[in-house]
């Protein structure tokens, strides 16, 4: 799997909680075409077909991310 840039992460957050290519185009100040440019390089990265595998890995990448931090954040010093 190859690493989403930094766009690429906030589209991919915005597919998953629900906002639709032109909400995400509105609220990022793209086209609605780059917005969709972007989504097919996610799926292309993620090998995945559709926004419901989309938002599942991204659902399951944030819950990874939560619990390192849970970790780190009651880690004895």
């Amino acid at each position: 799997m190859h690493a989403l840039s930094p766009r690429e992460y906030e589209v991919a957050r915005l597919v998953a909680t629900g906002h639709s290519n032109r909400q995400i185009a509105e609220r990022l100040i793209l086209s609605e075409q780059t917005v969709k440019n972007h989504i097919q390089s996610i799926f292309r990265k993620l090998a995945i077909s559709n926004r419901v595998e989309l938002t599942i890995q991204i659902r399951r990448l944030n819950l990874r991310n939560l619990k390192t931090s849970d970790r780190n954040r009651f880690r004895r010093t």
